[in-house]
């Protein structure tokens, strides 16, 4: 878990970070997940667009969270991003 120094510090540099990946229309999934999994274990973090409406970012958000072991820091727009503790 990150304390609010942390999260502050992580929202700010991926406030000007591009978008990572894209979820499309077929959704999460095998490769998009392990492609995601790749990105966030060698960077740490990752930015992903979800989807336009915002039910369903929410759910896509957990869902992803939970696939992918990481950490949600913030969902802004259509953007999410994600945190893997790698010391857990």
């Amino acid at each position: 878990m990150l304390n609010g120094k942390q999260r502050g510090g992580l929202k700010s540099e991926l406030k000007t970070r591009q978008v990572d990946m894209k979820l499309g229309k077929k959704g999460m999934t095998e490769n998009f997940i392990k492609e995601a999994k790749y990105c966030l274990n060698s960077n740490g973090v990752i930015k992903i667009s979800l989807s336009s409406d915002k039910t369903n970012r929410i759910e896509q958000a957990k869902t992803i969270s939970c696939l992918l072991g990481a950490e949600l820091i913030s969902i802004v727009g259509k953007t999410a991003s994600f945190f893997l503790n790698k010391d857990e």
